[in-house]
């Protein structure tokens, strides 16, 4: 029996795509400025994360999360406490600006993760979030996923 093969032909969303839309911009803090700094900065900005940098070097991606999983693991988490002391130990897969959102959503849901960096090469180019995701998927579905729009029979298959 033939098999078919599916020729990806629609235009799918990528991270670069997303990062144009993203309403949050960048957020930045050090991996030695204190939790409290984080948490305030998070609650003014509005912003679900911010960027870790040391300099110009990407460090993590800090949300709440950070501080609520530091603190069932240590039982407390000073105010004190560095940042870059209670970012994941694990680091999340960056994706690179041509990342299509299927792809990215597969990243997010591999390592239950809500944001993932961005590069553009070796540079940083940004965060997705599981929100920018989300927000792609409502406006066009269609764009978001590789839909087989053309078949083609597979010749080595073919039974003469």
């Amino acid at each position: 029996m033939p098999t078919l093969r599916y020729q990806k032909i629609n235009a799918m969303k990528t991270a670069r795509q997303l990062l144009q839309q993203h309403p949050c911009g960048f957020n930045f803090i050090g991996p030695l400025a204190p939790v409290q700094q984080a948490l305030y900065q998070l609650s003014a900005t509005g912003c679900g994360y911010l960027v870790v940098m040391d300099g110009d070097a990407y460090q993590g991606i800090f949300t709440e999360a950070n501080v609520v999983q530091h603190q069932a693991k240590e039982m407390a988490t000073p105010a004190w406490v560095a940042v870059g002391q209670v970012l994941h130990q694990q680091a999340l897969p960056g994706v690179d600006l041509d990342t299509s959102v299927e792809e990215i959503m597969q990243h997010m849901h591999a390592h239950h993760a809500s944001h993932l960096p961005v590069f553009d090469g070796f540079r940083f180019a940004g965060v997705v979030s599981i929100y920018d995701v989300l927000e792609a998927l409502i406006s066009n579905p269609a764009e978001c996923f590789a839909v087989p729009l053309e078949k083609e029979l597979d010749e080595e298959a073919v039974v003469a």
